[in-house]
């Protein structure tokens, strides 16, 4: 087995899952919390160009503050975001981000992004952290999650059909690609991972 979570730690107050990867580092995958802006900010900066090319579908350097505070304000009904981060020298180092949000007219549907550090591509962790968007969504009772995937980032389309998700054509732009999966909402077995209330 490449990669398990191992235990549930508490930690500000809030429910996270401490996951070793390949090569047994370990990382915390937790829900942002509002006080998670230069964490963000500094996991977006090192991220290389094509990592937030394939993110941002744009020549992202860093985040606005206008966009670090729509990241961070969660709107905990209708999305979740979920940070990986690693402890480097004391310090909370961000190397992985995912979210789902409400980003259309279809109130059963749901837009996830997911990016990963460098560094930590290709060891599980976008793997594991889809896997808790999928998980968190289906105990939501929502029915489709989707995700706009530039045409070009293999990586990406090879992760969303590993998980089941169905590639199409999109709609308004030959440069992406549509990835959609219809979500069972048997939750039973899944417990949501956000903050205590």
């Amino acid at each position: 087995m490449d990669s398990s979570f191992d235990n549930v730690i508490e930690r500000a107050g809030e429910s996270a899952n401490a996951w070793s990867a390949l090569g047994a580092q370990q990382a915390t995958i937790r829900p942002v919390l509002a006080g998670d802006g230069p964490i963000l900010q500094a996991f977006v900066r090192q991220l290389s160009p094509m990592s937030r090319y394939h993110r941002f579908h744009g020549g992202v350097s860093e985040l606005s503050p206008e966009l670090l505070k729509r990241l961070t304000t969660i709107d905990r009904r209708h999305e979740i975001a979920l940070i990986a981060t690693t402890s480097s020298f004391g310090r909370e180092v961000g190397v992985g981000e995912a979210r789902y949000s409400n980003e259309d007219a279809d109130p059963d549907s749901r837009e996830f992004a997911i990016v990963v550090a460098d560094a930590w591509q290709g060891r599980g962790l976008g793997s594991k952290l889809l896997q808790r968007l999928i998980s968190h969504a289906q105990s939501r009772n929502v029915r489709r999650l989707y995700g706009n995937v530039l045409a070009e980032n293999a990586s990406m389309l090879g992760l969303a059909r590993e998980q089941g998700f169905a590639l199409r054509h999109h709609p308004r732009d030959s440069h992406l690609v549509r990835v959609q999966r219809t979500l069972s909402t048997d939750s039973s077995r899944f417990q949501p991972l956000q903050p205590s209330e």
